[in-house]
This record gives structure tokens, sequence and C-alpha cells, in this order.
């Protein structure tokens, strides 16, 4: 069974995880868009100068994602994930979504990403901290950007997909952590 972190970027579910892992926890934490960035040998830059590669990109994010958690979501042992597909959903809306030739691509995805979604036993909803976001070359630093897309997260959670899904509460990392041990204690 799968936990999926879900959150814009920025949020600490990487230092979640990274604490998951060093107490003995199952974590999945491969960084999928640059594992594909890596494979392609393309910046984001590239990706994003042509539509038509953009919406190849976000099918090769949702691939590797799906292959890396397939085998684990009938298993008993409990397992966590960075990101779920709500996640790539909300950044491929951010940055396809405005783009004319990819309305019916998008609504394509929108429907795949639903459906893989249902693959988790429970997500667990980290909100975005309001720590400044370390350029890596992936990551749009920009403030507004990340609420954006943390509010398009929250809504495709709220309204699509509201059962199974813990919104943390506190903003603190260390309370993060105790929370989300909390809810899987009886797992």
């Amino acid at each position: 069974m799968i936990i999926a972190l879900s959150g814009s970027q920025g949020s600490g579910k990487t230092t979640i995880l990274n604490e998951l892992d060093r107490i003995g926890y199952n974590v999945i934490a491969r960084k999928t868009s640059r594992s594909v960035l890596e494979q392609w040998g393309l910046s984001l830059e590239d990706v994003y100068s042509d539509h038509e590669r953009m919406m190849k990109f976000q099918d090769a994010i949702f691939d590797m994602k799906y292959q890396d958690e397939k085998e684990k979501y009938p298993s008993r042992e409990l397992w966590f994930t960075d990101r779920s597909y709500v996640d790539i959903l909300a950044y491929s809306i951010m940055v396809v979504g405005s783009n004319p030739k990819c309305s019916e691509w998008l609504g394509w995805y929108y429907d795949k990403c639903l459906v893989a979604e249902h693959n988790y036993y429970k997500r667990i909803y980290v909100p975005r901290l309001s720590t400044d976001i370390e350029h890596d070359g992936v990551r749009n630093t920009c403030s507004v950007y990340s609420r954006s897309v943390d509010d398009v997260m929250r809504g495709v959670h709220v309204r699509v997909l509201p059962t199974n899904v813990l919104e943390l509460e506190t903003m603190m990392l260390d309370c993060r952590l105790e929370e989300i041990l909390e809810t899987v204690k009886y797992l």
C-alpha cells in the first residue's frame, strides 16, 4: 500500500521522506521530472520551448512514476512516495493548460491521472511553507507560482478526490512528521 505525500514545491515533502527513510519506513523518492530531464539530456527550458515536447515530458513523468510504484500498489507493506498523480496533473495544468493546442491532451491526461490516483491507499497533503525555494534549475522560485500550484492541487484534492486525503495542520516540519506517524500507526 502506498501513501503519497502531495504538495507544491517547497512544502517539505523531500525533508519528510528523508526522515521517514531514516527511521526505517519504505520510501519511493525518485525526483521524476529531474530523472526524465536527465534521460532526455534536456533542460526544462528546452522542454517548454515546444508544446509537443511539453506533453511528451508530462507523459514520461507519469510513466516513470507508474513504473516506480506499480509493484507496490497491491503490497501489504507500507510505502511512502514523493508526489501523487494530482501533483503532476497540477503542474501540467499550470504549464500546458494555457496552450489551446494542448486542450484535448490535457483532458485525456486529467482523466488518466485521476484514475491512477486511486492506486494510493491515502494521500497526505503537505501545505506549502513560506520559505524561499532554492533555485535548482527545475523548480520555479517565484512564490506566486508555488502558491498557484498549491491552490490547483488543493482544489483537485478537495473537489475531485476528497476521501482519503489528510491535510497536515501544522507548519513545523518536526510536527508534520509526528502527525504522519500518528496517522499510520495502526496500518
